[in-house]
């Protein structure tokens, strides 16, 4: 696809996660929308002490998060089968733009 304001050009996911309350410090969207949930990593960029929290799973990509820009929400990487020539990894995590185009969002369900 065209890669433009109204057409996504790969298959990338939101996932929930976010450093929107502060800089650096992501943690998961709770269930009434607030950034007030489990914080997963700390620090901003690997290269400069970030680092996960505890034992909290996080699956960022080799130098993300790097928070370039405004780049405050997390999204999980995929369409690298489908396009070989990417520079990315399928399922891997970037720091994205909040309001930037993604094909895929992930959604969890209490029951």
């Amino acid at each position: 696809m065209q890669s433009d304001n109204n057409f996504v050009d790969h298959t990338d996911a939101w996932i929930g996660g976010c450093d929107m309350k502060n800089e650096g410090t992501f943690e998961w969207i709770s269930g009434s929308m607030n950034t007030d949930g489990v914080i997963f990593w700390t620090g901003g960029n690997p290269h400069s002490g970030g680092k996960k929290v505890d034992d909290q799973f996080n699956n960022f990509e080799n130098n993300e998060p790097n928070s370039a820009g405004e780049e405050d929400c997390v999204a999980m990487r995929g369409g690298k089968r489908n396009n070989p020539a990417a520079v990315t990894s399928d399922g891997m995590w970037n720091d994205v733009a909040c309001y930037s185009p993604n094909a895929f969002f992930i959604v969890e369900f209490d029951g």
